[in-house]
């Protein structure tokens, strides 16, 4: 049973919790990013944010207001959020494929080879 299987999971589990419950071991388990959507969510997250501090600062110097400048930078870092952290459908564009248990007992790991020159250390004078 995949633990992801919401159909099969009994009802009264999810009686019990909460909805944020939910949401988070949904993030948590269920949803698997690749290597790439992983790099394309940390590049996004880091221009969002310097874009969004850049024009918060910018806003906030221009109107004189602190105020103004936390709530427009809050407010990227929630957008951000909502942009980077769910598992997006354009985060999957290159899923890992993996070899059956039985296609991997086939094939024989790879064994060190013995002609491998060691690196000598170097002698301190």
């Amino acid at each position: 049973m995949n633990s992801c299987d919401l159909l099969t999971t009994p009802h009264y589990i999810f009686k019990s919790l909460s909805a944020f419950n939910i949401i988070f071991f949904l993030l948590l388990f269920c949803l698997q990013m690749d290597w790439q959507g992983q790099k394309l969510a940390e590049q996004l997250m880091q221009i969002m944010l310097l874009a969004f501090a850049v024009i918060a600062f910018a806003s906030g110097y221009v109107m004189a207001s602190f105020q103004m400048m936390i709530l427009i930078y809050a407010g990227g870092v929630v957008l951000t959020t909502l942009l980077t952290i769910p598992n997006w459908p354009f985060f999957n564009r290159h899923p890992l494929v993996w070899l059956d248990s039985s296609e991997a007992e086939k094939h024989p790991k790879p064994q060190p080879s013995s002609n491998v020159t060691q690196k000598k250390k170097p002698v301190k004078k």
